[in-house]
């Protein structure tokens, strides 16, 4: 038996930091000890050991939560676990070897060498519609230089985001006319 076998050893990584890859690590170590469990006790394992850790883990039960839930559609994603159709989890047989080969650590880049988990990649990638993140100052700083107005006609108060995100705009036309 080797050292990760032993439960009480199983999610040493957690006492460092709350990361993705320790939360999968996390999830199929406790799928090989239970064969099946909700996602519920995953949580419940997580929290307790970061309750018991001998550091601090900044991390709330709401975030334990969420990056809980986001391991357990990253690995389904990959086919290393799957739904039993009852709000519980097993692990499968490529789940079973991928914990075997990756003792210390199942990352992303570990599930990226499958080609289910690089389609779900590649299908969230398409959903995400592009979003213009200037502000609208900005946009009115561009404008302000394409109508001839000076630097000076910035309509913000100084020391605002809005006053600097005109200003930004603003000479950003005038370097590209440059």
């Amino acid at each position: 038996m080797g050292y990760y076998d032993y439960p009480e050893f199983a999610d040493n990584p957690l006492i460092h930091a709350l990361r993705p890859d320790n939360v999968m690590l996390a999830i199929l170590r406790l799928l090989k000890i239970q064969g099946a469990a909700a996602e519920a006790s995953f949580v419940q394992r997580i929290e307790a050991k970061v309750k018991t850790a001998p550091e601090f883990v900044p991390v709330s039960p709401d975030e334990i939560r969420q990056r809980t839930a986001q391991a357990c559609t990253q690995l389904a994603a990959a086919r290393l676990i799957a739904s039993d159709g009852e709000g519980r989890w097993t692990m499968t047989d490529r789940g079973r070897a991928v914990l075997a080969d990756n003792p210390l650590g199942v990352d992303v880049s570990v599930l990226l060498t499958f080609p289910e988990y690089r389609a779900y990649i590649h299908s969230i990638d398409a959903r995400k519609v592009p979003e213009d993140v200037r502000p609208r100052a900005f946009e009115d700083g561009l404008a302000a230089f394409a109508e001839g107005r000076p630097i000076t006609a910035n309509p913000f108060e100084p020391d605002t985001s809005d006053h600097l995100s005109w200003e930004c705009g603003w000479c950003e036309a005038r370097d590209e006319e440059s």
